[in-house]
């Protein structure tokens, strides 16, 4: 079964359940983590990283590459918004996980920049392919340290 087909099974099942918008959200997100057919090169993976913000950037730089604490993913759509698109409505959408996905980007921040009412600094793009599995954060490995000093 295709991604995209098993991810509109699995979101019209939890569609009809008589669960609130973010309960429906959460049990999306967990329930396609589990569902995609390869777990190390997901076709559709979760939270791809396409940029990281200049303060991010100098924080790993300061140091020294050593660690990826205070640095975080932000989304740029809105989780809950997502989900009230998702489920806030009257019929399921006939392309929902085009939609999940195309909505599901993230960047790297500081904690700081990803606080509720902040703002993400200047981001530079990033090649999502050059990442390993998703995680809350960032996982250093010397491919991703080497990509990351390469950008200044």
């Amino acid at each position: 079964m295709r991604v995209l087909d098993k991810f509109q099974s699995i979101y019209e099942g939890i569609f009809h359940l008589p669960l609130n918008t973010n309960a429906k959200r959460m049990a999306l997100e967990s329930a396609i983590e589990y569902a995609r057919d390869d777990e190390n090169k997901p076709e559709y993976p979760l939270w791809p990283i396409v940029g990281i913000t200049v303060d991010a950037l100098a924080l790993l730089k300061k140091n020294h590459w050593k660690t990826e604490k205070g640095i975080v993913r932000a989304h740029l759509t809105d989780r809950h918004a997502r989900g009230c698109n998702m489920f806030d409505i009257e019929t399921p959408m006939s392309e929902a996980g085009q939609y999940f996905f195309d909505h599901d980007q993230v960047v790297l921040s500081t904690k700081a920049e990803n606080a509720i009412g902040a703002q993400l600094g200047k981001t530079i793009e990033l090649d999502p392919n050059r990442f390993p599995r998703y995680t809350f954060s960032i996982y250093l490995n010397k491919s991703v340290i080497a990509y990351l000093q390469s950008l200044g």
